[in-house]
């Protein structure tokens, strides 16, 4: 959300962007599991890559999926924090 914030041109968009974007992900994920045809969805859907119950249950999980996760979360914060420095906000 932050990321967005800092890139498009009117930053109050951007919460309904990202729950719009939230929204199709999570159906992209959930069609994944329902139709065999449809299972490389579940690659560009963020909830696919970790399963509930296995965390809540402190069961192993994969530590390169959680690397994924930090690597893309450090990379948008960075990335959110040099378009906020270079934007020309509007007064």
């Amino acid at each position: 959300g932050f990321f967005l914030s800092t890139v498009l041109r009117r930053s109050r968009f951007a919460p309904s962007l990202v729950t719009t974007v939230l929204l199709v992900t999570f159906m992209m994920s959930v069609l994944a599991d329902m139709f065999e045809k449809i299972k490389w969805f579940r690659y560009l859907s963020p909830f696919s890559y970790f399963d509930p119950k296995v965390m809540l249950g402190y069961i192993d999980f994969n530590i390169f999926q959680v690397g994924i996760a930090i690597v893309s979360f450090l990379t948008l914060l960075i990335l959110s924090f040099v378009f906020y420095n270079r934007r020309d906000l509007e007064i």
